[in-house]
């Protein structure tokens, strides 16, 4: 429904029908829309709404009184941690002042735990709810709650037991730097998260690793605005789990190894390396979902394939796709944006892509828009959104054009280029503030000119193409100054 609402008028209990209702056969709030059922519906009163692929039905078996409506949707949350379902009920009245008993039932999948206790939210806290509570197989329900109002409420469950959550910015190891209240308001325990405990680092806090930790079969969420700081420091026993949309920041190239890692996946948090001295990012990392460079005077550089779900920002420091000794093609997707501040860059480093100087010796083959000619002899860079530079970029180290010839096959300082490519159905910006050098570029937005690559450069030098523009079947490239 989106950010649309659902009214059903008609009373009687079984005014929704039609074939078995699952994850693609009901009600979808994938926005802030609600279903709206009248107070006087005959019992019980379904509401058959799901979100995220799950169907997650709630259910009315009493009301009083019967005035008003009951209005109701789901919600995916990844904010609780793997011990709490990953979802909640949004449920209000127009009128308050109601005793309500309801189930809330959900999908086996979204749980790895059986939940234990019901929790609510009228605000930002999450407290107990009134009422008395009891649990089925895949179902939660909440007997004479006087909780669902005419302001929104939240509901969902999980065990207590065996929560962090972050109740202020400290090190790991200090138990005041935790709490097992989910809203993270109050601080309760004396402890620091153990074996197999679930740990969710709440917005606007900073969890920093004072040493190793060698707990075993952590699940780690964070939040979006919350922060994991590992330092120079790891999870030498590993993670069972990692998910969120905040950030992961190291000062090593310790990425943690993860049996279920969703926080690299599109939409999912920000890695973010701050590291004192150069280094090269691990090769056993191969996805991101946004990638920060954030290192002022230090080279991070790709040594393997890396694909970026999200957006990749340079802050601080360079990024360097491949060394400058070792001969060898590197492929970086992008998959969003590109920005590189001011101070900061993009380099390709001086070890040799190409096994031949002479381009007419190439042959062509391969799938457009990867066609070999250059594909096979350099670098492979594709970019899916914006590409903003206030900084340096440069993916080639020639300082002028030579039109008949690919940089020499043996290793000086004007070997070493790369391909980029601007693809996605979409109409997307390159912004040139700072020096911004090109070998080659491929635009393939598409079979027609429905999307187009903007090109704006506040300076006269600071776009330079030292071979060509290659279109893909028909695109349209627009270059403003």
């Amino acid at each position: 429904m989106g950010n649309n609402s659902l009214t059903i008028a008609n009373t009687a209990n079984n005014a929704i029908q039609g074939a078995a209702f699952s994850a693609t056969n009901m009600i979808e709030t994938n926005g802030t829309g609600y279903l709206i059922r009248n107070a006087t519906t005959t019992l019980p009163i379904l509401f058959p709404v799901g979100a995220g692929g799950y169907y997650s039905p709630a259910t009315i078996n009493a009301i009083s009184a019967t005035t008003g409506t009951i209005s109701a949707r789901t919600e995916q949350i990844f904010t609780l941690g793997s011990n709490y379902l990953e979802k909640f009920w949004n449920v209000l009245t127009s009128i308050t002042g109601k005793i309500i008993t309801a189930t809330f039932a959900y999908d086996a999948a979204e749980i790895t735990a059986t939940p234990t206790q019901i929790i609510n939210k009228t605000g930002t806290i999450w407290k107990t709810p009134t009422g008395t509570q009891s649990f089925s197989l895949n179902s939660f329900t909440i007997t004479g709650t006087t909780d669902i109002t005419n302001t929104s409420s939240s509901w969902t469950a999980g065990p207590v037991p065996g929560t962090f959550f972050s109740y202020q910015t400290g090190s790991w190891n200090d138990p005041t730097t935790w709490t097992s209240d989910p809203g993270g308001t109050t601080q309760v325990g004396t402890t620091v998260p153990g074996d197999g405990n679930a740990v969710v680092i709440l917005s606007s806090r900073t969890v920093t690793l004072p040493s190793d930790i060698t707990t075993p079969n952590l699940k780690i969420n964070i939040n979006e605005g919350g922060i994991i700081d590992m330092s120079t420091f790891s999870f030498s026993a590993g993670l069972k789990e990692l998910k969120g949309t905040g950030t992961l920041r190291l000062k090593s190239v310790n990425f943690p190894t993860v049996t279920t890692n969703t926080f690299v996946n599109s939409g999912g948090g920000t890695t973010e390396y701050s590291n004192a001295t150069n280094f090269t990012l691990p090769t056993t990392q191969a996805t991101y979902n946004n990638l920060k460079i954030n290192a002022p005077g230090v080279i991070a550089t790709q040594m393997s394939d890396i694909t970026l779900n999200g957006d990749l920002s340079v802050k601080q420091g360079t990024y360097r796709i491949n060394d400058n000794t070792t001969a060898a093609r590197r492929n970086f997707t992008i998959k969003g944006s590109v920005t590189v501040d001011a101070g900061a860059s993009i380099t390709v480093g001086t070890g040799v892509t190409n096994t031949t100087a002479d381009p007419l010796a190439t042959t062509e083959t391969g799938t457009a828009p990867f066609i070999n000619y250059y594909d096979g002899q350099s670098h492979r860079v594709v970019i899916n959104g914006d590409f903003t530079n206030n900084g340096t970029v440069k993916f080639t180290n020639l300082s002028y054009p030579i039109y008949d010839a690919f940089p020499p096959i043996t290793q000086d300082a004007t070997t070493g280029f790369a391909t980029v490519y601007f693809q996605g159905a979409t109409n997307n910006t390159l912004t040139c503030n700072g020096t911004t050098d090109f070998y080659n570029l491929v635009l393939d937005k598409g079979i027609d000119q429905s999307f187009s690559l903007t090109v704006y450069s506040s300076a006269y030098s600071n776009f330079r193409l030292l071979v060509q523009i290659m279109p893909v079947d028909i695109a349209e490239v627009q270059i403003q100054t």
